[in-house]
């Protein structure tokens, strides 16, 4: 069996988040798979490591990269440091040292997502933007010089190579050339920018000889937004400047419904070097914590690490779990909280449905709960009682299963809450993370909760399992 070893950068704000959704939808599909496994580390780079250390990731952090398959990436980005310390110091120095010259980001509607144009919905528009992600405008050439004076000059220097400019073509041709469509638009400025500009579309015409299949266009870019508003049908894959895709891609993500849903790969194609997978949104701190971050371009990305590690099937499959459900969540104004999403997510994933408890499926008379043919994603506990520690839940199959309880915010995080009563003056919300997935099923999903660390004990009082069929019946208590 294949084994891939994976570095999470959950990085700053709702990356944290996000990213431990996706990890677990991953970790989900390799399970349910069993095609291959993945091993995931954790890196505790970003703001926080910054104020601590100053700077946003240690010296030999892109040497312990080096060893990676994939890289899981969150968001950089904190109020308390400047931009252009938090991306060049993380981001941008993982692609660019990694020389990810290819940023590819695919743009559809999705089910359940209203998009901002009349009469667009799913189906309607399905675009991919490549983007140049190691020179251009944001080659880091320039600088300032007689700071504070009147003569004050800032300069960026934007670098375009003929070796970057042809590999970036051949990559979106290549692209193009897997698609329905066959059609590939070349973005420029070169009406005003007479030199780099002109540069990439001589290039462009010398590399389209080799693609006599594929149908082309240009655009210059300030056209190439009216054309994705009034006329995105006629578009399939684009290619364009660092700086320029960069734009166009946060301007297709929002026509697509919401910023917070879109994917990104930054590729390495000759695979000498990890290449990098992250949601495009940043680091949103104005909802941090509140537990309304939408999961969905992490799985995208998720789904675009797997494909890029030939997984395409399983790929596939996770992209299909995602399309197949209404993915409008709490901070696109939908209806369902990322917590809830996610287990819908695993459920589409397992092709199953987790059940309410019901009558049928609640033996109260030995105070434990059956799982009626099916697997149970999420439960919600509620206890009597107040412990610290660490926790087992013994299931009737021999399996046992470890949990740990640790105080948090209410409605933040995707794990299951224990109600804690008795703490009238200091109300207080535990959370117990447990794996109901390692309990078969038709077994007890639980028997009988251990206090490892002390004497005192958790009642639970009632057990409800969450995301119900339709048809399915009241939750029934313990």
């Amino acid at each position: 069996m294949k084994n891939y070893k994976i570095a999470s950068i959950p990085g700053d704000g709702i990356g944290v988040e996000v990213i431990s959704a996706g990890v677990e939808v991953l970790q989900l599909i390799a399970e349910q798979g069993k095609q291959f496994s993945v091993d995931v580390e954790t890196f505790p780079w970003g703001a926080e490591y910054y104020l601590q250390h100053g700077q946003m990731m240690p010296d030999d952090g892109l040497e312990a990269l080096k060893k990676f398959d994939a890289i899981y990436f969150g968001s950089a980005g904190d109020p308390r440091i400047p931009d252009h310390i938090t991306l060049w110091q993380l981001r941008l120095n993982i692609c660019q040292s990694f020389e990810q010259y290819a940023n590819v980001r695919p743009t559809r509607v999705l089910p359940g997502v209203k998009a901002p144009l009349a009469d667009i919905g799913p189906g309607d528009f399905d675009w991919i933007i490549v983007r140049e992600n190691s020179e251009g405008e944001y080659a880091g050439v320039g600088g300032r010089a007689h700071q504070g004076f009147d003569e004050e000059v800032g300069m960026d220097v934007s670098v375009f190579t003929r070796s970057g400019i042809e590999r970036i073509h051949r990559f979106a041709f290549e692209l193009a050339r897997t698609r329905p469509r066959k059609q590939l638009t070349l973005v420029t400025k070169s009406n005003a920018q007479r030199h780099g500009m002109v540069m990439w579309d001589d290039i462009f015409k010398r590399v389209e000889l080799d693609y006599p299949d594929i149908t082309t266009d240009k655009m210059l870019v300030d056209a190439m937004t009216t054309r994705m508003v009034l006329d995105p049908s006629s578009i399939d894959v684009v290619v364009a400047t660092n700086l320029h895709a960069d734009i166009l891609s946060d301007l297709a993500a929002a026509l697509s419904g919401s910023l917070g849903i879109a994917p990104t790969a930054n590729l390495r194609p000759e695979g000498d070097f990890p290449s990098m997978f992250e949601p495009i949104h940043g680091s949103a701190f104005d909802i941090t914590g509140l537990g309304i971050a939408n999961p969905i371009g992490s799985f995208w990305s998720a789904s675009m690490m797997l494909e890029h590690l030939g997984e395409k099937s399983e790929s596939e499959r996770l992209m299909a779990a995602i399309e197949g459900n209404n993915t409008a969540t709490g901070s696109e104004g939908g209806f369902l909280v990322p917590p809830d999403f996610r287990t819908t997510i695993m459920e589409k994933i397992v092709g199953e449905q987790s059940l309410l408890a019901r009558t049928d499926g609640l033996q109260t008379a030995s105070n434990s709960i059956t799982i009626p043919k099916s697997r149970v994603n999420y439960a919600e506990l509620e206890t009597q009682g107040l412990s610290r520690g660490s926790f087992k839940i013994h299931c009737p199959n021999g399996r046992t299963l470890p949990g740990s309880m640790y105080s948090g915010v209410a409605g933040y995080g995707p794990y299951f809450q224990l109600k804690a009563d008795g703490y009238s003056r200091d109300p207080l919300f535990e959370r117990l993370l447990v794996d109901a997935y390692a309990c078969e099923p038709r077994r007890k999903l639980v028997e009988r909760i251990d206090e490892n660390r002390s004497q005192n004990a958790i009642l639970v009082t009632k057990v409800v399992l969450r995301r119900p069929p339709a048809d399915a019946g009241p939750a029934a208590d313990l």
